[in-house]
């Protein structure tokens, strides 16, 4: 029995393909869409504090955000 077992698992090693990984490829898509996306944030949380891009759902706080009315300080 140990060597079907044997034989079976060496054929099946030979045989694999090699796997793919969405995360390599999807982490270069990811910065790229980050970087041409024009950010509309609205808030996901009832503190209004944590806010998410509504078209790629970046996540940042508010505080990290700049003032685009600069009268305002």
């Amino acid at each position: 029995m140990y060597i079907l077992e044997l034989i079976i698992k060496k054929l099946t090693q030979r045989l694999e393909k090699p796997t793919y990984d969405p995360m390599q490829e999807g982490e270069v898509n990811e910065n790229e869409d980050y970087e041409a996306c024009e950010h509309t944030f609205m808030p996901i949380d009832s503190t209004r504090e944590t806010l998410s891009c509504t078209k790629c759902g970046f996540l940042v706080k508010k505080s990290e955000l700049k003032n685009k009315n600069f009268f305002m300080k």
